[in-house]
């Protein structure tokens, strides 16, 4: 079964039981995967760290034809670290969707529930085990030296950003071969350096969050 970047990343990103991410800055990588993918399929390029349409013609996926709708609506070319910042702060219809697609695709189950019998609260269990653990092999592999595809590099490159490695991988040597692979992955190659210029934005708007939040508190509390 074949799945976009972004629904790969959402599946190793996400507890086997709930659904929920394990990353806090998942938003933010989630933007990069959409992103990514138009560079790679040459809807935009990078041009002096901004971002420019290329071609605008219907992809046929609605959050990459979507974004860029939004992106062509600015007149102003904006650098990839305004528009990750922008995606990322308003993930919601884009990870709903995401959701809904491996609903759809029997990888997740919907379950809704109430705490409380007030609070509605939605989980997504995984119940196809396997295609989440052949997508781990299949990063396995390339990390091992046995694949060269290059939308795993740019999945490994995200999770890197996610900081999840220990949720995936077991043993200090994949680790630390992992670590090397993707700063390789950034050095090397052009998409590379996109995946490098995402992964800096998604760590800055995570920065920016927290930093953000934590003036609103402090001028909150000293009021």
């Amino acid at each position: 079964m074949n799945l976009t970047l972004k629904e790969k990343l959402l599946l190793l990103s996400i507890s086997d039981k709930t659904g929920w991410s394990y990353a806090s800055n998942f938003s933010y990588a989630l933007a990069g995967a959409i992103i990514l993918e138009l560079v790679e399929i040459k809807k935009l390029i990078l041009s002096e760290n901004r971002l420019v349409i290329r071609n605008s013609k219907h992809t046929g996926d609605n959050i990459l034809d979507d974004v860029i709708l939004r992106i062509r609506k600015k007149e102003k070319k904006r650098k990839i670290k305004r528009w990750v910042s922008k995606i990322g702060l308003s993930p919601r219809k884009y990870k709903k969707e995401v959701f809904d697609r491996l609903v759809s695709k029997k990888i997740l189950e919907k379950k809704t529930s109430r705490f409380l019998g007030i609070i509605p609260i939605t989980k997504y269990p995984l119940i196809n085990h396997k295609i989440k653990e052949e997508y781990i092999e299949d990063l396995r592999n390339l990390i091992n030296g046995k694949n060269d595809d290059e939308e795993l590099k740019i999945l490994l490159c995200l999770l890197a950003a996610l900081n999840i490695y220990g949720r995936l991988f077991k043993g200090k040597e994949i680790k630390k071969n992992a670590k090397k692979m993707v700063k390789e992955i950034k050095s090397s190659s052009e998409i590379g350096k996109a995946v490098d210029q995402t992964i800096r934005e998604v760590n800055a708007a995570v920065i920016a969050a927290v930093v953000s939040s934590a003036v609103v508190t402090s001028a909150t509390s000293g009021s």
